[in-house]
């Protein structure tokens, strides 16, 4: 028997051991492996001279006991061995790694808690090439800002620089020390290129080193472009610079944006846009293609609306196999394909028509013909097919009938009057069809005219109140026809055949325009059985023939085989003249036209080609502005017109701004209101979002304009020399201001909300009242000049501090004042106010001297 010992009333329980803890028995089942948590840098970040990785640890037994961490490690892997870190008492660390290496490397941590549970967290770091990847540069004018972010380690930073594309040499070149991101260099030049390379030292003398920025500062309008429209493109044009290598050309629709790239880089000063259309208005800008990233104040363009000869071409479509007839009717072009059928063509965009339906036959398509809803085609096969058209993006085939099965048949041209179909079968004279029943179509009369004609080759028809008349072209004479009796048993009465050889005829009223051999031949066909001849017009005599031919309006095109075509002004009848001949490729042959453009079908080879046709008898008078004392000078500017109106008050005249909103040109209205202060405001010129004013005797100012509905002056007026500002023209950077002493000032734009003169010259050697300079036109570096009776002066201001008048001048007529002036390629144009229209040829205007005639008017 165990016996206790008792000690008054304490018993002694000797070697107990003490209770285990639930947090003891987690620990010692510990399993899990650390946590390690990186804060920075991200993984794939950039790494300089020092690496510095900061973070946190986490270590638990289980989801509610927290371990103990006994080690963290790193290494750069195949680089270093492993270091041990410092852990702080809350668990997070700082890791901070000299290196001079320079490629892409993984950090390696490593985290044992107390049981020796391992973690492992791999940072991957890539090198850039720099130690200060985020070294940027943004150019602004006459100054650079330099920014980056802070690099672990560096104490203190200096910038190298060159103003040049040479690669700053931290052993020579000049620098700027103790500098903080963001740094601005200032008092830079314009236009000039500079380098610079930022080093960044730690504090242990290792040095980190950014990549070479280029940069060229510039001013908005350093690169401010000049446009010129034509009709089938925008040309836009800018000062090259010897420090800028290539540019880049944006546009938008709108001022404000967005621009997007037109271009892309582009050497030179000249950019022609091409992807443009008739009634739109662009905006454009240019900046360097690299080194900076100022762009330019946007010039305002839109392209010509009436073509001229060598910017009427504007596309060919290639995507109908063999073209040889078209028309146009409604929104859509039909075309006669040789090889397959009839394709439709959408007109949404007259410029660039879209094909959007066709229909196949078992024989290609030879001539068409276009009625209402119906189109009439004759098929190789010697048929005629109607297909409907009233949904022309799913015609839908009706009905067909053999025309013929001579193997001297083919159908040479269509056309259609009522319902009854004519049709030039070639060798078999002509053919006409009842398509009163469009799905069951029936030869009525066969091989008419065939003895007289020999070949028959062209239709025409006409309504003429009430008496139906179809002319048949052939090759020994052509044939006048009234048609009488129902369109089942129509009859046709020759009238005269009395007419020559015909590939192509249209009536207009009661004259008949014919295609003949080399010429078109105009008659009076009032007397249906005796044609006056009125006249004819060669337009390619002994070269070329005339082929088919369409009349809009006072002008008549007709294609000349193997060449193009041929725009006619048929005015008058009797004395018809050759506007303009147009090459075209292939072998055109059919002609539409419509809504001032032409569809020339050229063969198998040759595609559509689509023209713009000029003709400016269709202009006419919208709007006539009568509230004004005296309209002196005038700028349409963003559907704005701007006004200097001019009234006399006491001695002496003033200019005052008038504005009108002309966004629909049809309903002008004069806004209210006045610009302060307005006075002198004679002459504008537009740059984005200023206006440069040649302002009479207060001399030269600034508007801003970026709000249109309220302009408002900037800074103060500039004296010039030379007395009053007449008038102003810009080229990029510089303002050309014309005075009424015949001076030429040159003012400096690139100082923000600021004008300053750089130089002047006096461009008449008699200076008075009668030459004033009036007008300015610029092209590249010279300055076109209406100096009233001094002429046609010429002014080079290619170094803007001394512009100098070249010797020659253009001169004028007796009695003549040049009061205003226009550029065009080597030609400029003069506006006489006694003589008129004056052009002269500046193809060599540095080389001229003394005064030169104009090449027009003769």
């Amino acid at each position: 028997m165990k016996s206790l010992l008792m000690i008054g009333a304490l018993v002694v329980l000797a070697g107990c051991p003490l209770p285990i803890s639930e947090e003891t028995v987690a620990r010692a089942r510990d399993t899990t492996a650390p946590t390690i948590t990186v804060q920075s840098p991200a993984e794939y970040a950039s790494y300089s001279r020092l690496i510095v990785i900061s973070g946190s640890l986490q270590d638990l037994t289980d989801e509610k006991t927290a371990g103990k961490i006994s080690t963290l490690t790193y290494e750069i892997l195949s680089h270093t061995t492993a270091q041990n870190a410092t852990v702080t008492s809350n668990n997070s660390f700082t890791i901070q790694i000299p290196n001079d290496l320079k490629e892409n490397i993984v950090v390696l941590l490593k985290a044992v808690d107390w049981k020796g549970n391992t973690a492992e967290y791999r940072l991957p770091l890539v090198y850039t090439g720099n130690d200060i990847p985020t070294f940027s540069t943004t150019e602004g004018n006459r100054k650079v800002t330099l920014q980056w972010d802070p690099v672990p380690g560096v104490v203190t930073y200096r910038l190298y620089y060159e103003a040049s594309a040479q690669t700053p040499n931290p052993a020579s070149s000049p620098y700027v020390d103790g500098i903080q991101s963001p740094y601005i260099m200032n008092n830079l030049s314009n236009t000039k290129l500079y380098s610079f390379l930022l080093e960044g030292t730690n504090s242990d003398g290792k040095k980190n080193y950014s990549e070479v920025k280029r940069s060229i500062p510039l001013s908005r309008f350093d690169l401010f472009p000049s446009t010129y429209s034509y009709f089938n493109s925008i040309e836009i044009n800018w000062k090259a610079y010897p420090s800028i290598n290539s540019y880049e050309v944006f546009r938008a629709t709108d001022p404000s944006g967005p621009y997007v790239s037109v271009s892309g880089p582009v050497n030179g000063s000249t950019y022609k846009d091409f992807n443009i259309s008739q009634g739109d208005t662009y905006y454009y800008l240019v900046k360097p293609a690299q080194y900076s990233t100022v762009q330019s104040w946007y010039a305002e363009a839109s392209p010509d609306s009436l073509p001229a000869r060598n910017d009427a071409y504007i596309t060919t479509l290639t995507n109908s196999n063999y073209p040889i007839d078209g028309i146009v009717s409604g929104s859509y072009l039909y075309v006669a394909d040789y090889d397959y059928g009839i394709r439709i063509y959408s007109l949404n965009n007259r410029a660039q028509p879209t094909l959007v339906s066709s229909v196949s036959f078992s024989g290609g398509a030879s001539a068409l013909a276009i009625s209402g809803s119906y189109a009439y085609v004759a098929t190789t096969s010697k048929k005629l097919e109607i297909v409907d058209i009233s949904n022309p993006l799913s015609p839908q085939k009706r009905g067909s009938v053999q025309v013929s099965n001579s193997s001297d048949f083919q159908g040479e041209a269509v056309a259609v009057l009522g319902n009854l179909v004519f049709i030039a079968g070639f060798m078999d004279g002509m053919f006409v069809i009842d398509a009163s029943n469009p799905d069951a179509p029936v030869v009525r009369i066969s091989n008419t005219g065939q003895a007289t004609m020999n070949y028959s080759y062209s239709v025409a028809v006409q309504d003429r109140l009430g008496t139906r008349l179809v002319f048949a072209g052939g090759h020994n004479a052509s044939i006048l026809y009234t048609v009488t009796g129902p369109d089942s048993a129509p009859v046709l009465t020759k009238q005269t055949s009395a007419l020559p050889y015909a590939t192509s005829a249209a009536f207009s009223g009661n004259n008949l325009f014919i295609a003949s051999s080399w010429d078109v031949i105009a008659y009076d066909t009032t007397t249906l059985n005796n044609p006056i001849s009125l006249g004819s017009v060669s337009p390619l005599s002994g070269v070329e023939p005339t082929e088919k031919l369409a009349i809009s309006g006072n002008r008549l095109y007709v294609t000349l085989r193997d060449y193009g075509f041929a725009d006619i002004d048929i005015t008058v009848p009797g004395a018809m003249s050759v506007v303009s001949l147009y090459n075209v490729q292939g072998s055109p042959d059919g002609l539409a036209v419509a809504n001032g453009f032409g569809y020339i079908t050229a063969g198998q080879s040759g595609g559509i080609s689509v023209f713009g046709l000029g003709n400016t008898s269709t202009i006419s008078l919208v709007a006539t502005l009568s509230a004004l004392t005296e309209g002196s000078t005038l700028l349409p500017y963003r559907n704005v017109l701007f006004v200097g109106e001019r009234y006399q008050t006491g001695g002496y005249y003033e200019s005052y701004p008038v504005l009108f909103d002309i966004g629909n040109p049809a309903a002008v209205t004069k806004r209210s209101g006045t610009i302060s202060p307005n006075y002198s405001n004679f002459a504008f010129s537009a740059a984005g979002d200023y206006m440069i004013l040649a302002a009479e005797r207060s001399g030269a100012t600034f508007w801003n304009v970026s709000n249109l509905a309220s302009p408002a002056p900037v800074g103060t007026y500039v004296n010039l020399i030379g007395g009053y500002a007449w008038s102003v023209a810009l080229s990029g950077n510089v303002a050309l201001i014309g005075t009424s002493g015949s001076y030429l000032n040159v003012l400096d734009l690139s100082y923000d909300n600021t004008l300053s003169v750089l130089g002047s010259v006096q461009t008449a050697t008699a200076v008075g009242d009668t030459t004033e300079i009036r007008s300015i036109a610029v092209k590249g570096s010279l300055a076109y000049i209406a100096n009233e009776t001094a002429g046609l002066r010429i002014v080079d201001f290619s170094s803007p501090g001394f512009p100098i008048v070249l010797n020659g001048y253009g001169s004028l007529p007796a009695s003549g004042s040049a009061a205003s002036v226009a550029v065009t390629g080597n030609l400029v144009l003069v506006a006489d106010s006694v003589n008129g229209l004056l052009i002269y040829d500046v193809t060599n205007v540095r080389s001229w001297t003394g005064g030169q005639s104009r090449i027009w008017p003769p």
